[in-house]
């Protein structure tokens, strides 16, 4: 009887550690770590994973709620809005169900997503001074969460990642441009700044909004159907793995002539032309692929809001990025519940060593950041014409990057005192011969930086440019030319590497601007091959 017993007990024991063995466990996704920023002011969202039906509680500041798992396994708590200074911490943040995870050092404070492409990614080290800043770089509170740049075709529930305090070890390797904005705000707020690095180096908008999205407008459609085409026609990851193949060939023909080695009989000659990236092969510039595998994890994270430095690799397509770009913002604002997001675009800076006046794509790109700053409300344009390098597309000078981008969020966002910011075009009105052009903007008035004011143009009605003068009166420029009688339209920058010196008397630069909406050498340009 008691050897009865016995097996009876144990096979119990067995049954009982098996099922505990087999019921899930509580999983929280990236954005939730030890030493993670909560967003201040707004209520504090707890989600992740559980069994089906699984009791889950969260406890953070003495403030506790308790939820059930939904069928699919998911759940979602919600914790009342807290102040940073009132509750300055370091807090933990608890959450139980048949496990418990407590995250230790955890503040409140202003939490900022920092998205974009290489100039965003551009690191710390990089950067200008990037071995000085990086050693200097010691504040506990501002806390960095870097998202890896991996491609996915379904939305992730989370990636490798974890917040870290800013130190030289950490700050080193992530964006320059994010950090000395998030430097900037932490310094005058004076309360934990979380900055999220969501950059991806060549990375084109498509890739960070949905397939659903971009196929629900007829402007960006194309983008997703030749897409679809190619991966029809033939496996984007063979394509890779050819493109890969023949880049490798190439590189040994490089590298066999530059110690005199050449092999005349090789297909491959050391002159050869380096193999062009066909559309598709890289995964993460796919349209979507960038959405799925980074932002998808974050969402719906409360944020103070977003800055947004992309549009080279959208530059061939400026006409269009017109609708790429609010289409971003009003995206992200919906993916983050938040209809009001701030969000703080870096205009692109001049490049390239071309002839003036022409035509440049980089030039209708920045036009399409313009016209999107002012046709989206609760948007800031930070303009960085005069900070720029010709020769190279990765400008080194982010601290000003940062400083600019700061200077909108404190001013518009935090409300504090008026800020200086850049001169914005406004308007135009042609009085006679001339056309006096109205700028808007915190700043206390413009001037010109040398003895006239370079690429500035007007046209009359046959649309031909040519070169102007200017003088200002005010908040405004007025300007002619004794070859145009009857002016229609006047441009200013209008290139893609000017030479700007209209400033406001604050030392920020005027963006560059057109007057008119005259058909561009991107019209009508809706795909492109190399991506």
């Amino acid at each position: 009887m008691k050897n009865y017993t016995a097996i009876f007990k144990a096979t119990i024991a067995c049954l009982l550690l098996a099922a505990a063995e087999s019921q899930a466990t509580v999983v929280l996704p990236a954005p939730f770590s030890s030493s993670m920023v909560v967003q201040q002011h707004k209520p504090v969202l707890i989600w992740g994973k559980a069994d089906a039906g699984e009791t889950v509680t969260a406890t953070f500041c003495e403030k506790s709620a308790t939820t059930r798992a939904t069928e699919a396994g998911t759940f979602r708590i919600e914790l009342p809005a807290l102040d940073a200074k009132s509750n300055p911490g370091p807090h933990e943040l608890s959450v139980i169900g048949s496990n418990t995870i407590v995250l230790k050092d955890v503040l409140l404070g202003e939490v900022w997503l920092c998205g974009g492409q290489s100039n965003m990614r551009l690191t710390v080290k990089e950067a200008a001074h990037g071995d000085k800043e990086s050693s200097e770089a010691n504040y506990p509170q501002i806390r960095l969460l870097y998202v890896p740049g991996l491609s996915s075709a379904k939305p992730e529930f989370t990636f490798a990642g974890k917040w870290a305090p800013c130190k030289p070890g950490t700050v080193a390797g992530f964006s320059a441009a994010a950090y000395y904005f998030g430097r900037e705000l932490h310094q005058t707020l004076g309360v934990p700044v979380g900055l999220i690095d969501c950059s991806q180096g060549w990375s084109p908008a498509e890739a960070w909004l949905p397939l659903s999205v971009l196929s629900s407008d007829p402007i960006t459609k194309p983008i997703v159907d030749r897409q679809l085409k190619l991966a029809a026609e033939k496996d984007l990851d063979v394509r890779d793995k050819e493109y890969r193949a023949e880049l490798a060939v190439w590189k040994a023909a490089q590298a066999k002539a530059k110690v005199g080695g050449a092999d005349k009989s090789s297909s491959t000659q050391p002159d050869a032309p380096r193999p062009k990236k066909p559309f598709g092969v890289d995964p993460r510039l796919r349209a979507e692929a960038l959405f799925n595998s980074m932002l998808a994890p974050l969402r719906p994270m409360p944020l103070a809001g977003v800055i947004w430095y992309q549009g080279e690799s959208n530059s061939d397509r400026a006409r269009q990025y017109r609708t790429l770009l609010p289409m971003v913002i009003k995206t992200w604002r919906q993916e983050f519940q938040s209809p009001e997001l701030p969000f703080g675009i870096v205009q692109l800076p001049q490049h390239v060593n071309k002839e003036r006046p022409v035509d440049g794509t980089w030039a209708e790109l920045r036009d399409a950041q313009l016209r999107t700053h002012r046709a989206i409300p609760n948007t800031g344009l930070i303009v960085t014409t005069d900070i720029g390098e010709p020769f190279d597309i990765h400008p080194r000078n982010k601290q000003d990057v940062g400083k600019r981008l700061a200077g909108w969020a404190l001013s518009s966002v935090y409300g504090q005192a008026k800020i200086p910011s850049c001169p914005l075009y406004k308007s135009v009105a042609i009085e006679g011969s001339r056309a006096k052009v109205e700028f808007d903007g915190n700043f206390t008035g413009l001037t010109v930086k040398g003895d006239a004011l370079n690429d500035i143009f007007i046209a009359g009605d046959d649309k031909k440019f040519v070169p102007a003068k200017a003088e200002i009166q005010g908040n405004a420029v007025v300007v002619w030319s004794d070859e145009v009688k009857a002016p229609v339209a006047v441009r200013y920058a209008w290139s893609d590497n000017p030479k700007c010196n209209l400033f406001s008397t604050d030392g920020l630069p005027a963006s560059p601007f057109r007057t008119d909406d005259w058909p561009g050498i991107t019209d009508g340009v809706l795909t492109t091959d190399w991506q």
